[in-house]
């Protein structure tokens, strides 16, 4: 009933009422872009969070069965320590965050100032390529970290 009752308030001409489609499907992508480069963003900061707040709980536990051995990292000529790597990981992790917090507040700045705002603006593509890669770089010592251990 109500479906129908606003159909009869619309009238028959509700052109225009609406925008055309063409412009509403762009403002539509332009938002949905917005909210999962967001999300990308916050999701690599809650794995980055967690993973430090794991290895920060556990350490106790997978240090202590940590030797004095050193292991190399990928195929560059100088050795660390695995708890220099650990270590390492966590800085790397942070920095990331920071990437991350600062990806967020430049996709809330390029909305707002923005006539035609896009994820691909090279400020927000240069900060969140350097979250991924920190990202990348700080769990791949982890996992370095983890192989070294057992």
């Amino acid at each position: 009933m109500a479906i129908l009752l606003k159909l009869m308030d619309r009238g028959g001409n509700n052109s225009a009422e609406t925008p055309s489609t063409s412009e509403n499907d762009l403002s539509e992508r332009a938002k949905q872009s917005f909210t999962f480069a967001s999300d990308v963003t916050k999701q690599l900061i809650t794995l980055s969070t967690g993973v430090i707040a794991l290895t920060i709980t556990f350490s106790k536990d997978i240090l202590g069965g940590v030797s004095d051995e050193r292991v190399r990292i990928l195929f560059f000529a100088w050795e660390v320590k695995e708890t220099h790597l650990l270590a390492g990981a966590w800085l790397v992790y942070l920095v990331s965050m920071i990437f991350g917090i600062a990806t967020l507040m430049t996709l809330t700045g390029n909305l707002v100032r923005g006539s035609s705002p896009s994820v691909y603006a090279i400020n927000i593509v240069l900060l969140s390529s350097v979250q991924i890669v920190l990202f990348l770089v700080a769990t791949f010592a982890i996992i370095r970290f983890g192989i070294g251990t057992v």
